[in-house]
């Protein structure tokens, strides 16, 4: 078994005259595969907190965490860089702060992008660093913002930097 992490952005949405702006986050994940692939077609259910196994669901709502408790995740087939997720849950709000809505239960479907390999992160960087026209890693930050506008929200910018240092450490020794 493998544990993952799914993090879904939501439209924005209005609460009590405030606009809101957040994602689902979905941590400790027991997966029986990290491909996507073979996860394709099959539902996974999960028991709700505080129960062994279950997801560490959250979303952040004016600052304040509340819980999400998640009973399912289906996977649809991958459609070249896409798969669809059905996530079935509890958004958790009584005695979380928001005393006026009651637990709310969701299924969410939504369509998220494959993680990108290495090989084809490695390629944005080479492009990246070409366009930038950065020569040593004192003109990371160059590079760092083209690939933000190329790979934002679809990988972890830190590892990506990581790997720019990287790549760029050993391109100026060679």
């Amino acid at each position: 078994m493998q544990l993952g992490s799914i993090h879904v952005g939501l439209d924005a949405f209005t609460l009590n005259g405030a606009s809101v702006c957040t994602s689902l986050r979905l941590d400790q994940i027991i997966l029986p595969s990290q491909s996507l692939s073979e996860l394709a077609g099959q539902r996974l259910q999960y028991p709700l907190n505080p129960e062994e196994g279950y997801i560490d669901g959250s979303i952040y709502i004016n600052g304040e965490h509340y819980p999400v408790d998640v009973a399912e995740l289906r996977f649809g087939n991958v459609e070249g860089c896409y798969f669809e997720l059905r996530i079935v849950g509890v958004l958790v709000l009584e005695n979380e702060g928001l005393f006026d809505y009651a637990n709310t239960a969701f299924e969410l479907v939504c369509r998220l992008r494959m993680p990108l390999t290495r090989d084809q992160i490695d390629a944005l960087i080479q492009e990246a660093i070409l366009e930038s026209k950065a020569k040593s890693i004192k003109e990371s930050g160059k590079v760092m913002a083209l690939l933000k506008q190329k790979v934002s929200g679809h990988e972890d910018m830190s590892t990506i930097h990581r790997r720019v240092l990287s790549m760029m450490g050993t391109a100026s020794n060679v």
